[in-house]
């Protein structure tokens, strides 16, 4: 019996709706809104949408932006910004009626992205 790839199960629409509404809610975010301060919301959300489709084994989404850890190293982000960031995320795919299995594999996937995304030198034991 063929598995059946994450993508597929979260669904390409639900993805696509679950980020565009995850960027209006991190935008105004009281931790991590002044991280987007002078980014532009529909570049972000075409980029990250790309590689959320590659993360959840879209084969056909080519991702083209930065590295993870390039794109982030000027970013003073810490543990508790990334844990922001994957509560708004859970919440927002939640919302879209994302099956639970497909939502904890997803955030699985993106939480070995932390060591590439979060500053160690910028975090303190007590705020992680």
């Amino acid at each position: 019996m063929p598995t059946t790839k994450l993508i597929d199960r979260i669904g390409e629409t639900k993805l696509e709706q679950a980020i565009r509404n995850f960027y209006d809610q991190a935008f105004e975010d009281v931790l991590i809104g002044h991280f987007f301060f002078s980014k532009d919301k529909e570049t972000l959300i075409r980029s990250q949408l790309t590689f959320a489709k590659k993360l959840a084994g879209d084969e056909s989404s080519q991702y083209t932006g930065k590295p993870m850890r390039k794109a982030h190293s000027s970013l003073p982000l810490r543990n508790v910004h990334f844990n922001r960031r994957k509560v708004i995320l859970e919440g927002c795919m939640e919302a879209e009626n994302i099956p639970r299995d497909a939502i904890d594999e997803f955030l699985s996937r993106e939480e070995k992205l932390r060591p590439l995304i979060v500053n160690a030198s910028s975090n303190c034991n007590h705020l992680s």
